[in-house]
C-alpha cells in the first residue's frame, strides 16, 4: 500500500509492550516450516509486527493477525496487554483500510461505485456523520445516473443532503482532495440532488442544479 495508514494515536502503546530483543532472532521465514503457535514464534511475530508498525504497515498487519490467530496461552498481564492493543490496531487498520478503499473506488480508474458505496454503507453505519465519507459518496453521485439503479441514486442523494446538513451546521473537513473547497463540495453536492430528484420533483431539483 502506497500510502501509510495513520494510526498514530496507538503509536504511544507499543513502546510499553516491548519483548526482549532475543525474539528477533527468529525471522518470519524461518518460521513458515514451524509450528505456527510455540511461544518462539509468538515472540517472533511480535516483534516483526513492532518493526514494521511504522515503516510496512501491510507486513505489520500480517504478523499481528498471525500473532492473534494463535491461542492465547498463559494469560500473563503482559500478554494481555499485547493481545488488547494488537486487536486494537488491526481493527484500527481495517477500519483505515476500508476508507480508503473507498476513495480508490470513487477516483482511481477502474471506477467501481457499486463497491465504494458498499463500503461506504459500512463505514457510515459504524460512523454515521463522518464527513469525508459522506461528501466523497455524495459529491460523486451524480456519476452513478449511467448505471441506472434507483437504489445507489437513493442513497447518493442521501449522502448529499446529509453532507450539506452538517456542512451547514459548521462541520468540516481536514482534506477537500481532490475538491478544491467547501464550495466545490456544496456545488457538487447539490448537483447529485438536482439530477435524481429532477424527475420527481423539477421544481425544487432546478435550485440544485
Amino acid at each position: 500500500m502506497k500510502t501509510m495508514i495513520k494510526l498514530f494515536s496507538l503509536g504511544a502503546i507499543v513502546a510499553a509492550l516491548a519483548l526482549p530483543l532475543a525474539a528477533k532472532s527468529l525471522s518470519v521465514t524461518e518460521i513458515s516450516s514451524q509450528d505456527q503457535c510455540t511461544q518462539e514464534n509468538k515472540d517472533a511475530f511480535y516483534a516483526a509486527f513492532r518493526e514494521n508498525r511504522t515503516t510496512d504497515q501491510a507486513k505489520a498487519y500480517d504478523n499481528a493477525k498471525k500473532y492473534l490467530a494463535c491461542p492465547p496461552g498463559e494469560a500473563t498481564d503482559a500478554t494481555t496487554k499485547i493481545i488488547d492493543y494488537l486487536k486494537k490496531w488491526v481493527g484500527a487498520y481495517e477500519d483505515a483500510l476500508e476508507k480508503q478503499k473507498i476513495r480508490t473506488a470513487l477516483y482511481n480508474e477502474p471506477r467501481n461505485y457499486p463497491l465504494a458505496y458498499e463500503l461506504g454503507k459500512k463505514v457510515l453505519g459504524r460512523e454515521p456523520e463522518n464527513l469525508s465519507i459522506l461528501i466523497d459518496l455524495g459529491a460523486n453521485g451524480y456519476l452513478l445516473a449511467s448505471l441506472k439503479n434507483p437504489a445507489l441514486n437513493a442513497e447518493a442523494v442521501t449522502h448529499a443532503k446529509k453532507a450539506i446538513s452538517l456542512l451547514e451546521a459548521g462541520k468540516t473537513v481536514e482534506d477537500w482532495k481532490p475538491l478544491a473547497g467547501k464550495d466545490e463540495a456544496l456545488a457538487y453536492l447539490n448537483y447529485t440532488i438536482g439530477v435524481f430528484t429532477l424527475e420527481t420533483d423539477p421544481s425544487a431539483a432546478l435550485k440544485n442544479l
